[in-house]
Formats: C-alpha cells, structure tokens, sequence
C-alpha cells in the first residue's frame, strides 16, 4: 500500500512540478513577444516620425510642381519586411485579445504607409498631373494623423504584457 501511495504522490508532484514549468514558460515567452513587438513597433514610430512626416507632407502638397517632383523623386525606397512580426506573427494569439488586433492593425498600416510612400516616388506619379500627386501626398498624410495613436495605443498595450508580474497573468489565466 505504502509503495502505491508513494508513486501516486510522486506522479501528483512531477505533474504538478510540470504544468508550473509549463505555464512559466508561456509567461516568459509572452512577456517577450510582447517586449520584441513593441520594440519593433516603437522604432518603426522613432524611425519614420511620423508626426514629421504630417508636418512635411502638407507641406509638400503647397510647394511648386517643380520642387514637389524634386521631393517625390527623391523619395527612398522601403523595405516590406518586419523581422519580428515576419518570424512571431503565428503567436500573437498568446497575446491579449487586444493587443493582437492591435498588432494586426499596426502592421497593416506600417505595410500601408510604405506601400504609398514606395508609390509615391514612382514613375507613374511623377508623370501624373499635380492634382494626382497632391492627392495621393494628402492620402498619405492623412492615413499617418489618423493612425498613429492607434500605433501608439498599441505599443503601451505591448509594454504592459512585456512588465506584467507574474500573479497578474496568473490571474487573468484564471479569469
């Protein structure tokens, strides 16, 4: 009998001694999801300055058709990777409900922004009459203003998962 028990017992340790590894690990391992994203995302926002690029592109629809071509043919090329999500974005589902759509949403508007940026500068809108290429600098600068503080949201949402203690994530897995 006694033999029994102790096996029984052992096997209720090893499970439970697994299933804390277990739920560590998957806090860890979201914890840097979420501190890798919002890094991603921050430089993304640091990087571009947004808040600049309004500034600028408004400007830009007021310049001279000369000094506007001079401006969009010097537009750079874009890259349309993103290291992190590119390699995580099968596990933001571990995330938060809201952060993940929070996420989804970033990137989309992060490929958005580059896809017309990398427009921008083409040949066909620089062939374009001046009223095109002020309409599409205007879609730009307003796809920024109405985004960024979504980004931004975004990243303060990925901040708190990155910092968040253990007990609370214990306490939202039980919730």
């Amino acid at each position: 009998m006694i033999p029994l028990t102790v096996a029984i017992i052992s096997g209720l340790i090893a499970f439970l001694a697994k299933f804390a590894f277990d739920i560590r690990a998957e806090y860890q391992a979201r914890r840097g999801l979420a501190a890798a994203l919002a890094g991603e995302l921050g430089s993304y926002v640091r990087m571009m300055r947004f808040d600049a690029v309004v500034v600028g592109l408004r400007q830009l629809t007021r310049a001279s058709h000369e000094r506007r071509l001079s401006f969009l043919q010097a537009f750079p090329t874009v890259p349309f990777d993103h290291p992190v999500y590119g390699k995580a974005a099968d596990k933001i589902g571990s995330l938060t409900p809201e952060a993940a759509r929070g996420i989804s949403e970033a990137y989309s508007v992060i490929t958005a922004y580059r896809l017309q940026v990398a427009q921008l500068g083409s040949q066909a809108v620089i062939e374009s009459g001046p009223e095109v290429q002020i309409r599409r600098i205007n879609a730009l600068a307003r796809l920024v203003s109405k985004e960024i503080g979504g980004i931004r949201n975004t990243i303060a949402i990925l901040d708190s998962i990155s910092t968040q203690s253990m007990t609370s994530y214990l306490l939202g897995r039980i919730g």
